[in-house]
Parts: C-alpha cells; structure tokens; sequence
C-alpha cells in the first residue's frame, strides 16, 4: 500500500453553512507526503448520523469495484457519527474491497500499513459486539412487551384515506403473520382482525 495507482478521499460537512474545503489542506498534505496521488473526490453535506449518505454510498460501491485502493478521511467521524460500530463496519467493508483506510486526524486509524490485520479485527469485534449488544436489548424489549400481553413489532403500514375515515385501526404485525404462518387465507386473518381484506393486502404489502 504504499505506492497505490488509485487514492480517495472522502470529505463530509453536517450542513450547507459548513465547508469541507477546511479539510483539504490537511487531507492533501498527507498524501503529498506518501507520494500519492488523488484520483477521486467524495464529497457530502449531510449529518454523519443520517440514515442515507449517497457520497458515502458511491464512495463503498465504488471500492467494490476496485476504483481506488485507499481512502483518505480528515476524522473517523466524517464516515459516521452514529458510532463506532458503524464506522466498524464501513472499514471491514473497505477491507474486504481491498481499500485501505487513512485518516489525518487519527493517525492509529490506518490500515495501509503493517497493523492492517489488527486494526480490521479490533473493528470486526467492535461491530460484533454492538450487534450482540442490540440483539439482547431487542430480546430484552420483547420479553418485557410479551409479558405485558403486548404485540411485539411496529403496526403495519398500508391503510387509505377511506379506511382511516371509517375508523380503521392499523394492524397488528405479530398476530397477522401468526395467522400467514398458520395458513389462514387473507379472508379469514381480515375476518379475525375484523379489516376489509384490501385493507390487509394493502397492509402486508407494504410491511414486506
């Protein structure tokens, strides 16, 4: 990694007030100083814990297919701010494209070199543990609704203006695939859960 044919760096700023060319000089000094050339821009105003960053997006799609093989940020926290679990994942994703990941400010955080293979698994167990810790905060969440005698999961999506006129509940998720599960027909689930069957197809339709 250390003479790569294709370098990225990937620039984020939360709002449009902000600037991401404050990042640049900083960015650029340090692929001057390994001999690198940037081939490829990133660029993206959005929060760095918004659900959708389409530079960011483009950016992975784009290590995939091997169109760079570093990525240089200014911060770790330019990729997310939604915690390191993401940003985890966003390296192991980088790994596996063969994209190693360069940051300025976190000069640790640097996987084109010799602790490569330590840093990716560090990130891989952080991710991991975060997924195991959300698994047992859902199961948790679920044990305590059912005792409750609640319904576990959100309600379904799909009722029309019609329906919400007439007073139509939306319906419950759990107890209307129970019913797909024990292959009941839409007749009889909408008869059980006492809604027109357009309301459930329209309803399960759109909770898939």
């Amino acid at each position: 990694m250390t003479n790569p044919t294709q370098v990225a760096v990937y620039l984020r700023v939360s709002t449009a007030a902000q600037d991401a060319a404050n990042q640049v000089p900083d960015v650029e000094r340090l692929c001057a100083a390994r001999g690198w050339t940037i081939a490829h821009r990133y660029v993206e105003t959005v929060s760095g814990a918004a659900p959708k960053r389409p530079e960011l997006e483009r950016l992975l799609a784009d290590a995939h297919a091997g169109r760079f093989s570093v990525l240089v940020v200014w911060s770790l926290d330019r990729l997310s701010r939604r915690g390191i679990a993401e940003v985890a994942s966003i390296v192991k994703r980088l790994d596996a494209s063969g994209v190693a990941l360069v940051s300025v400010r976190e000069a640790w955080a640097d996987t084109s070199g010799p602790v490569r293979e330590l840093l990716v698994a560090v990130m891989a167990w952080v991710a991991e543990q975060e997924r195991a810790r959300l698994h047992e905060r859902l199961s948790a969440a679920r044990a305590r609704l059912e005792k409750e005698g609640r319904s576990w999961g959100r309600p379904l999506r799909g009722l029309g203006q019609k329906d919400r006129e007439r007073g139509v509940k939306p319906l419950d998720v759990e107890r209307a695939r129970r019913l797909l599960a024990e292959r009941k027909s839409t007749r009889e689930i909408a008869a059980a859960l006492k809604v027109p069957r357009t309301t459930l197809r329209r309803a399960l339709k759109g909770a898939r």
